[in-house]
């Protein structure tokens, strides 16, 4: 039974199938996460836009209880190369924790949504990312970014 956009309903069953996506280390898009494994990941680099949609990149490094931070902002092909280059001395990306969304059966149990609810939800996520306005806004500012160097 279909929901109307909105409801109450709608948002119950579109809140049992949530399923976030990883958005770091996804090929060539960014952001982009990697740390150093030989200093316990103590020294760590992040690499996406900002709010204006410029690209900046951060290495942090934990000290103790102080972290210094090295930002600046670079290119998308400076951000490459700066990935690349730790790639070849072995860092490693940066995984985010794991998120599984369960609900309460009818004996108040947790339980993973199943395959039907996964797929339900991947299609409403689908069709609402497609009116969402930032997407559009960000895309416009990556190809400015891109024509500027």
């Amino acid at each position: 039974m279909a929901h109307t956009f909105g409801s109450k309903e709608w948002e119950k069953d579109f809140v049992k199938q949530l399923k976030p996506e990883v958005m770091l280390n996804r090929g060539d898009d960014l952001p982009f996460g990697y740390y150093n494994p030989e200093d316990e990941g103590n020294t760590r680099w992040h690499c996406g836009r900002d709010a204006q949609g410029a690209i900046c990149s951060v290495f942090t490094h934990k000290i103790g209880t102080e972290t210094q931070k090295n930002v600046e902002f670079i290119d998308m092909n400076r951000a490459l190369f700066i990935r690349d280059e730790l790639k070849k001395a072995k860092w490693q990306p940066i995984q985010p924790p794991q998120l599984e969304f369960k609900f309460k059966d009818a004996k108040n149990q947790d339980r993973p949504l199943s395959r039907k609810q996964k797929r339900i939800l991947a299609r409403k996520v689908k069709t609402l990312m497609k009116k969402n306005p930032f997407e559009n806004e960000q895309t416009t500012k990556k190809e400015d970014n891109e024509k500027e160097s």
